[in-house]
């Protein structure tokens, strides 16, 4: 039977201090909007696991630093969920927070084990209030906390492979052989070195949040562990024939067959990854950013011509995991950019809120920007060009290289983004400036110049030939 799927709106979560906790046994944690018991998070009602949810209320109890009261409704609707939570209020401050075992509540103070402690590590991660106080409370994205999460169970499986129960093991008896255990894990498997830093960087945090934010007396075995040396990618610009082969190749639907090393076939092609690449290139933004743009995101000057696109610069948010003074960026719209546009249906769309990359597209924003990498790195492989190996960022280093050139350095780390932040208004003033300087602008300008002359000169060979027969009759 598929039970339909818990929310409690944030005004209920802050009054009444009910959650929906998952009793799945991948899960064991809150959930809010999507589902983590997945490899990649879906959207709640999605969520096949819908009958491991309940309602539960966390009373933080007075007095003291972390504990707390927390219990487990029976009722699944939320009126009376709401109802039950002030009824045990009532009783707890009836009884001054007492714990009593006829009452089924429970008290809950540090967790001891491995489990419980990643949890609540999660918790943090989260922002969660009864976790993470507001001075220290940093909500990392959700595909952050995906990936941490991940490594959890990987880690916990190794363990449970290596004849010790995760569920039971005491937090203080994580050892340096356990590692030792993980680290012939990630060697077997054949991780890369960028992947087993990741790895093991994720756990040594893990513990030192728990010997730092919450004073427990452990030691931290991670810390002892060497970082494998990462070479950083010298990734090369992408060339203009590179850049239409890679166009045209994108648009065929067998080139995007994909057989995974399982023998899974994966299909990579999408209609709008054409455009993607276009976009990519001609604003210069990473992935998610163009992921994200949408229509009215585009400024006009007082003629009412397109000027500049208000991009958030996401990396720099991310960072700073602020909601407030978030840094902005203003692309140019050189003329190649507005011919683009006016492609992809700038005049029908550009007073809405639409996504101007797939709006149609029921993947989220995250996914499609991880999909236009991938697909990238799969079709230029298909390419077969000896000895050059590009990535989905060859785009947005040739946009900055070849812009710099055009220009010059300084006007480039004022469109990308680079210089210091200022106030919203101050990077708007700069960015009319900046976009009227690079009005002409195109990114393969020199090249195109020089394909431009080559056909002329070819039209007027073949003009003077004819010319001269037609002379001869």
């Amino acid at each position: 039977m598929k039970y339909k799927w818990l929310y409690v709106p944030k005004e209920y979560q802050k009054d009444f201090k009910i959650r929906v906790f998952c009793n799945y046994k991948m899960c064991r944690t809150n959930v809010h909007a999507y589902c983590k018991a997945n490899n990649e998070p879906i959207p709640i009602a999605e969520c096949p696991f819908t009958a491991k949810h309940t309602f539960k209320v966390y009373y933080h109890v007075p007095k003291t630093r972390n504990d707390r009261i927390t219990r487990t409704l029976k009722t699944r609707d939320l009126k009376e969920a709401i109802m039950e939570a002030i009824q045990i209020k009532e009783e707890l401050e009836k009884t001054n927070y007492m714990s009593a075992s006829e009452q089924t509540q429970e008290l809950d103070n540090y967790p001891q084990d491995l489990q419980g402690c990643m949890d609540r590590y999660l918790l943090y991660l989260e922002g969660d209030p009864s976790v993470a106080p507001g001075y220290n409370r940093r909500k990392r994205s959700k595909l952050h906390i995906t990936d941490v999460n991940s490594t959890f169970k990987e880690f916990r499986k190794c363990l449970d492979s290596n004849n010790h129960d995760s569920s039971t093991l005491p937090i203080s008896n994580i050892d340096r052989f356990m590692v030792g255990n993980y680290h012939d894990h990630l060697e077997g498997k054949g991780a890369a070195n960028r992947t087993y830093n990741k790895k093991m960087g994720y756990l040594s945090t893990f513990l030192d949040y728990l010997i730092k934010d919450e004073e427990y007396e452990i030691d931290n075995p991670f810390q002892r562990v060497r970082h494998k040396p990462v070479r950083p990618h010298d990734v090369p610009n992408i060339t203009l024939e590179e850049f239409d082969a890679l166009i045209n190749i994108s648009q065929n639907k067998e080139a995007g067959k994909q057989v995974l090393s399982t023998g899974e076939i994966k299909w990579l092609h999408k209609p709008w990854l054409a455009n993607s690449y276009k976009l990519s290139l001609m604003t210069g933004r990473r992935g998610p950013e163009v992921a994200s743009l949408t229509w009215d995101q585009i400024q006009v000057d007082a003629a009412g011509m397109p000027e500049s696109i208000r991009c958030e610069d996401l990396k720099v948010n991310h960072r700073h995991n602020s909601d407030q003074d978030k840094k902005h960026v203003y692309v140019p719209v050189t003329d190649e950019l507005l011919g683009l546009l006016c492609e992809m249906g700038y005049e029908k769309f550009h007073k809405s809120s639409e996504h101007i990359l797939a709006p149609e597209e029921t993947m989220q924003r995250g996914t499609i920007a991880r999909h236009m990498s991938r697909a990238f790195s799969h079709y230029f492989s298909k390419l077969e060009i000896p000895d050059r190996t590009l990535t989905f960022y060859s785009l947005r280093k040739t946009y900055i290289t070849n812009l710099a050139i055009y220009s010059n350095p300084e006007i480039a780390s004022n469109v990308i983004g680079h210089s210091s932040k200022g106030v919203t208004e101050a990077h708007y003033v700069r960015a009319q400036k900046v976009s009227k300087s690079v009005r002409g602008y195109s990114v393969f300008s020199d090249e195109r110049k020089s394909h431009r002359t080559e056909q002329l000169n070819e039209v007027r060979d073949t003009s003077g030939e004819q010319q001269s027969k037609s002379r001869q009759r």
